[in-house]
This record gives structure tokens, C-alpha cells and sequence, in this order.
């Protein structure tokens, strides 16, 4: 038969589990305390990144923009650069279409009237 502990070794025994316990219980405290810090740092460094990366695209859409127009400059139309594989720059597109509404009405009024005015044919190669 097992030899029944003394209040004391009871309350050694009681003390020794109870401590494990509140070990176990401290370890997973700090363990979510690093993953809450870890997930706040990535979200500012995921954020830095986002930022970085934003000014990159900028950079390069600005510098895309201004080889575009070095192109046309230097003697190269925006068909020609087209058929080659060179569209009009995002940039400059996307401006293009803001301005488009707003001059459509009045380039139909114009072109409406040179059409009336003007009976030579338009050359498309142009």
C-alpha cells in the first residue's frame, strides 16, 4: 500500500505542480507578447516597403516618360512607337483620358465644322 504523504510533502507536492503551472502559463504569455510585437514590425516594415516600392514605380513610370518623349523628340511618331511595341507611357495615357472628356465635345464641334470646310481626303498614314 502507498504510504500516505505527511501535510507537508502534500502541500511540496501541491506547490511544485502549481508552479509548473504558472511556468507554463508565463512562457505562453511572453511567447504572444513576441508574436504581437512581430506582427506590429512586420506591418510598419510591410508599410516602408509598400512606400518604397511606390516611389520606385514612380521613378521609373517619370523616367519611362521622359525616354517616351526623347523618342518623339528625336524624330519618332506615336504610331511609329506603337507599331514598334512602344504605346504611349501608362502616365501619359492616363492623363490623356482624364482631359479627353472634357475636350471630346468641343474637338466635335471643331472637327464637324472642318469636315464641311475641308473636302480633301485624310491621309491615315499620317
Amino acid at each position: 500500500m502507498a504510504k500516505t504523504p505527511t501535510p507537508e510533502e502534500a502541500v511540496e507536492h501541491a506547490q511544485r505542480i502549481e508552479q509548473q503551472r504558472v511556468e507554463s502559463v508565463r512562457n505562453l504569455a511572453q511567447t504572444r507578447a513576441s508574436l504581437s510585437d512581430l506582427d506590429t514590425q512586420a506591418d510598419h516594415e510591410r508599410k516602408q516597403l509598400e512606400k518604397q516600392i511606390k516611389e520606385r514605380a514612380r521613378q521609373a513610370e517619370k523616367d519611362d516618360l521622359a525616354a517616351y518623349n526623347n523618342a518623339l523628340r528625336a524624330g519618332w511618331t506615336e504610331k511609329q512607337l506603337a507599331t514598334a511595341g512602344f504605346p504611349e507611357p501608362r502616365r501619359k495615357a492616363r492623363n490623356r483620358r482624364r482631359t479627353s472628356a472634357s475636350k471630346s465635345s468641343s474637338a466635335n464641334k471643331t472637327e464637324s465644322t472642318t469636315e464641311a470646310t475641308d473636302p480633301s481626303p485624310h491621309d491615315p498614314s499620317l
